[in-house]
């Protein structure tokens, strides 16, 4: 049986790889321009500091806790339809 094999560069998929060049082109010629924000540093007070540090720990975890919550979910369902 032949394995299958994904298209290579320049022949499937002409527009993506010109976006993927275009990209790597530019975050070579302007590395300033991927640093992080300035809101990181631009905190006026320790009330500031304290507000934006508890939003990027909420934001960190919430996508762990809502894959974790639909894992749970998905498996009480399969426990209850197969205990029926």
């Amino acid at each position: 049986m032949p394995q299958a094999t994904l298209p290579g560069p320049g022949r499937a998929y002409p527009a993506r790889d010109l976006v993927v060049r275009g990209v790597t082109a530019l975050v070579l010629c302007f590395p300033s321009a991927a640093w992080a924000c300035p809101m990181c540093f631009s905190a006026k007070n320790e009330a500031g500091r304290i507000a934006y540090l508890a939003t990027t720990g909420v934001l960190t975890f919430l996508p762990l806790i809502v894959i974790g919550s639909t894992i749970l979910l998905v498996k009480r369902h399969i426990d209850k339809n197969t205990a029926a």
